[in-house]
């Protein structure tokens, strides 16, 4: 059973005026998804060595929290077994699908047995600064209903990701060399808008339960790709402020449009973790 049933941020726009807070910039609630989704990326492992340069296993989200930028996903990610993948294969691609190395692969997740990792990135990559590709949050903005302040009210659930069904790259390659290099990668995001619902007997221990609707899960198809998303939060406090916080990150999916996400107290106590913040 549903617990409540939440509009999206476009629709919100018709009766929600106040603007809100995106990367320390004060954006109106109809360009809000925009506005964040410029830092939610598909996860991109380099692949040394290989006639296919990159692979895209998922979704992932750049924040910069304390001075430091991150990129954050699920450690399933990558693997498991032999043939798991290291989170220092992991790099960002800037605009002209230049592939930028992360400077130190802490894994939270190791230290607090969760599906989860951060990757701490340079400031400054071939003399460019990077801290515009990361988002600007506060750890207190990093919560969920349950968590919420009282007198505040949640007006909507959303989550943006990269599905598998809907990325693509180009790759030139060298029939001397017999290796590719990228020449061309596009990774359509898609937004999900999401209602929390009751725990059932299918849901994962610690990750809490949402819901598509019909016909957001139906038009979304396979969910592949999902895990790494990160789950936002638009809500309105007691003066009327409408504010975006990071909820969590999903997980899981399924094709009937069950959700499990990583509750924002793991993701925001992960990331005050000494290996992490300590560098």
């Amino acid at each position: 059973m549903l617990k409540r049933t939440l509009p999206t941020p476009l629709t919100l726009s018709t009766t929600v005026k106040t603007s809100v807070l995106v990367n320390g910039l004060a954006v109106p609630m109809k360009q809000v998804v925009q506005s964040v989704a410029r830092f939610c990326r598909p996860l991109v492992i380099y692949n040394e060595g290989s006639g296919y340069e990159l692979s895209f296993p998922g979704s992932a989200f750049a924040l910069r929290v304390g001075g430091r930028n991150y990129l954050i996903a699920s450690l399933h990610q990558l693997g498991k077994g032999e043939g798991a993948r290291d989170p220092g294969e992991i790099v960002i691609l800037d605009r002209r699908v230049t592939p930028i190395p992360a400077i130190t692969a802490r894994e939270a997740a190791r230290e607090k047995d969760l599906d989860f990792f951060a990757l701490t990135f340079p400031e400054t990559s071939r003399d460019r600064d990077l801290t515009p590709l990361f988002c600007r949050f506060d750890l207190d903005r990093i919560f969920d209903a349950s968590e919420a302040p009282a007198g505040n009210k949640v007006l909507s659930y959303f989550a943006i990701g990269f599905p598998s069904g809907r990325q693509d790259y180009d790759v030139d390659w060298d029939e001397e060399t017999q290796t590719g290099s990228l020449s061309s990668a596009t990774s359509r995001w898609t937004t999900i808008s999401l209602e929390s619902v009751d725990r059932n007997a299918f849901d994962r221990d610690y990750l809490e339960p949402y819901q598509m609707s019909e016909e957001a899960a139906a038009a979304l198809g396979d969910p592949d790709g999902l895990s790494g998303s990160p789950v936002f939060m638009l809500y309105q406090d007691s003066q009327g402020q409408a504010h975006l916080a990071i909820a969590g990150m999903i997980q899981w999916a399924s094709k009937a449009g069950r959700v499990n996400v990583l509750p924002s107290y793991y993701l925001r106590e992960a990331l005050k973790l000494p290996s992490i913040v300590q560098q």
